[in-house]
Order: structure tokens, then C-alpha cells, then sequence
């Protein structure tokens, strides 16, 4: 047996087809185009770990194009036709606003600064 743990995306046609069999996902939540996968934070309560996508500028671009940036990526992926494409490749379109996904890189950041420290990993020369 292998264990492989890719992105959704990667891994949902595969599946699809057959070829790997989904034991868990490492979402918070189950994914809407697999909904009869688990999670890992089923068995082990706060685990998450996802992929995610995003975009960033540089900090000097004025609020206001951020603003609009933001609102229109929100309407596209919350289009119907393409949140349907995003959950048949096995992604979950948010869409989320510019300080809502500032908060969230955060939260990313910290937690995985600690696994790093927690773990002693050091980067190589």
C-alpha cells in the first residue's frame, strides 16, 4: 500500500476513474464532489491541512482596486458554471474578501511556523 496525499484537483479525476481510492481528505470539511470521503479531523479532531488558491498585490495598489479585484473574482467563482467546474475538480470556490483572506494567510502562517519550530526543520544550505 502508498500513500499519497496531492491536492484534490490533482487526485479527483483519478479517482474518478478508479485509479486511487480516497481513504480521507485533509479539508475541514467533506468536499461537496466526494461527500462520502471523510476527513482526517473526523478520526483526529483539528486536523486540517488544504491547498488553496489566492490572489495577492503589491501593497502599494490602491484599496479601492483591491476592492474591486476582490468583488469581481467573488462573482466569477461564484458563477454557476464555474463553482460547478471547481467542485467537479474536487475544489470548493470561496471567494472570500481581501481582510477575510488576509486572516486567513495568517492563521496559515502561524500554524505552520509552529510545525516548523515544533518539529526543529531548518532550511538547507
Amino acid at each position: 500500500m502508498t500513500l499519497f496525499i496531492p491536492t484534490t484537483i490533482s487526485a479527483a479525476p483519478h479517482i474518478k476513474a478508479g485509479k486511487l481510492r480516497a481513504v480521507a481528505i485533509t479539508s475541514a470539511k467533506r468536499q461537496s464532489s466526494m461527500p462520502d470521503v471523510p476527513t482526517i479531523g473526523e478520526t483526529l479532531p483539528s486536523y486540517r491541512a488544504e491547498a488553496f488558491q489566492g490572489m495577492v498585490v503589491p501593497a502599494r495598489v490602491p484599496q479601492a482596486i483591491v476592492n474591486k479585484l476582490s468583488a469581481e473574482v467573488a462573482r466569477i467563482v461564484r458563477l454557476p458554471d464555474v463553482a460547478q467546474r471547481f467542485q467537479l475538480d474536487g475544489a470548493e470556490p470561496v471567494g472570500s474578501t481581501p481582510k477575510e483572506f488576509a486572516a486567513f494567510l495568517k492563521a496559515e502562517m502561524q500554524k505552520w511556523s509552529k510545525v516548523v519550530k515544533d518539529a526543529g526543520i531548518k532550511p538547507e544550505s
